[in-house]
């Protein structure tokens, strides 16, 4: 499903995203994550800030949370070979080795352009 956002909503989304991107240098994932949760109220499909949520869950070694946005990435689009990636490592973490060689092999498939 397309979704249409107007341009206040982007520009909205990309300045949470970017205060975010700031936080998560200085390592404040938590701190990152609220501006984060306030891009995707504005824009539910930002895929910028659900990776990042996703990264910074994986930061704080909560992969079963960041599995979670990944997965919402992917469900928005199939083809986003980081998130294929990102939720690779993070089932690896979480001792699924299977799906996470699986995930990783879709990532190699996507970037790889085969």
């Amino acid at each position: 499903m397309d979704v249409i956002y107007g341009m206040d909503q982007l520009s909205d989304a990309e300045y949470f995203f970017r205060q975010a991107s700031e936080k998560v240098t200085a390592r404040e994932y938590e701190q990152a994550m609220d501006l984060l949760h306030k891009a995707v109220q504005i824009a539910p499909h930002h895929i910028h800030s659900l990776m990042e949520i996703g990264n910074c869950y994986e930061y704080l070694n909560q992969s079963d949370k960041a599995i979670v946005y990944y997965e919402t990435v992917i469900q928005i689009d199939p083809f986003h070979a980081e998130a294929w990636f990102n939720k690779g490592i993070s089932m690896k973490n979480m001792g699924n080795e299977k799906e996470a060689t699986q995930c990783i092999e879709r990532a190699i498939e996507l970037y790889c352009g085969r």
